[in-house]
């Protein structure tokens, strides 16, 4: 079936807004590799998006056995329509957004302009094109996207996923090549989870590299680029504002890990300055070994901290206000995993044993509406009355008694689905995790029309 594309979010956005949801957070949309997607945390850039998630201009019919088959098929029909298309109908669109093609001609250096036109060529099966009109079918392409990102902003107020790196030898470490760390890959050093560390096979930017204010440009670019289309992002691996960690293989992730200092209170102010401006919701991913004071910086600079509660020990009532509360992030276990509700319970450490002391100390709160419940049952396959009945209404619980001022929950979770989104050390030919849909677009009208989730919504 195909995946949702930019067209559905004004439309998911009225629903949410209507069953009481404060923000809609999404995923990276970021422009991907042509030739194989290895995940939406390792982007070509991050100041454009993929053409996989840009609105057809015509009919499709996505073919292929696969998920990963028909992603493939729909990338390529989308990147190919938007560069047969004469720049002008894809303007007379009605969610284009003219200043967000100001903004993209403005603040993309031109190289990244070129080289992403080069991604579409690759997608599309095209050996050259002409460069006026490759560069037009890039800028036209995305300030579509970003009025379609603006219009469901209307609804409620949308938030965007920034990684923190990009793939080698892509647009942006090409285009950006002053500023990337030319040896290594960013990863993690050792931790609970991850003894050995991690190499995220990405680049990073040092943003040290240079002291004007134009240093932040690979990050504050970036984030001025979607800041009139959306009003929140949430920062990948925040800990590399302070510090960027490179480890030497970046295939294998061994050798022992150097690390990068970082402009953390310029970048921070840059962030502010951002924020206050736009009226932006920032939040800061701070998990892992986190240097001292960089969390105390990160509240002062007005961003929120993440708390999540796989990992967290302590109660949810103790947590700063200035938080966002979620029970995973996009690559650990769903709800229904770690409460042992499916199939194949979560092997995750010590977290499946954390998140059911946080359901037991659940009171007061959300319930969940019985139509919901079923139809969420019946998406969700055999096995799930314990779930909705009990574990999703704790979860809720949970989340409205916490004192953070932005709880999360995601749609898998509240679908209670048992396929993770972002699973790592997924070979290369099995990358169906990342595009998984949750349901049909039949199901998902019909799910929008549910005039209920929530008990009072």
């Amino acid at each position: 079936m195909p995946v949702a594309d930019l067209s559905e979010l004004p439309g998911l956005a009225q629903w949410a807004q209507r069953c009481g949801f404060a923000s809609l957070w999404l995923g990276p949309l970021l422009l991907m590799p042509a030739d194989s997607p290895v995940g939406p945390y390792s982007p070509e850039s991050r100041f454009l998006l993929d053409p996989l998630y840009l609105p057809p201009l015509g009919r499709e019919s996505p073919h292929g056995v696969s998920t990963q088959e028909r992603v493939k098929a729909q990338r390529e029909a989308r990147a190919a329509a938007y560069l047969d298309a004469d720049p002008d109908v894809i303007r007379s669109q009605d969610a284009y957004d003219t200043g967000a093609e100001a903004r993209i001609r403005g603040l993309l250096r031109p190289r990244q302009i070129e080289l992403a036109g080069q991604v579409y060529l690759r997608l599309a099966g095209r050996a050259g094109a002409d460069e006026v009109e490759l560069r037009e079918a890039v800028v036209t392409s995305q300030a579509l996207a970003h009025g379609l990102i603006a219009r469901a902003n209307r609804s409620l107020p949308i938030g965007l996923d920034m990684p923190v790196g990009v793939v080698p030898g892509g647009v942006d470490a090409v285009a950006l090549g002053d500023w990337v760390l030319k040896e290594g890959a960013l990863g993690a050093p050792p931790d609970y989870f991850n003894p050995n560390g991690q190499s995220w096979g990405i680049v990073g930017f040092d943003l040290g590299a240079f002291p004007d204010e134009d240093g932040g440009f690979p990050l504050i670019g970036a984030l001025q680029t979607f800041a009139e289309a959306a009003r929140g992002f949430r920062i990948d691996h925040a800990i590399g504002l302070q510090r960027l960690c490179v480890v030497p293989d970046r295939d294998e992730g061994i050798g022992t890990p150097v690390f990068v200092p970082q402009p953390r209170d310029r970048t921070l102010s840059q962030l502010a300055k951002i924020a206050e401006a736009g009226e932006l919701t920032l939040v800061a991913e701070d998990l892992g070994a986190v240097p001292e004071g960089l969390r105390e910086a990160l509240l002062g600079a007005g961003l929120l901290l993440s708390k999540v509660l796989c990992f967290e020990q302590e109660a949810p009532i103790t947590y700063p206000v200035a938080s966002a509360l979620s029970f995973g992030t996009h690559d650990t276990p769903t709800l229904r995993q770690l409460a042992g509700d499916c199939a194949e319970p979560a092997d995750f450490g010590e977290a499946p044993a954390r998140v059911a002391a946080h359901l037991q100390r659940a009171v007061g709160g959300m319930g969940i509406d019985r139509r919901f419940r079923a139809a969420a049952a019946e998406l969700a396959g055999t096995g799930s009355a314990d779930y909705f009945d009990e574990v999703l209404p704790k979860a809720l619980q949970v989340l409205a008694a916490a004192p953070s001022m932005m709880p999360l929950i995601s749609l898998r979770d509240l679908l209670g689905s048992c396929e993770r989104l972002n699973l790592p050390g997924v070979p290369q030919g099995q990358r169906d995790n990342f595009f998984l849909p949750l349901f049909g677009r039949a199901q998902f009208r019909s799910l929008i029309g549910l005039d209920q989730i929530f008990d009072g919504c």
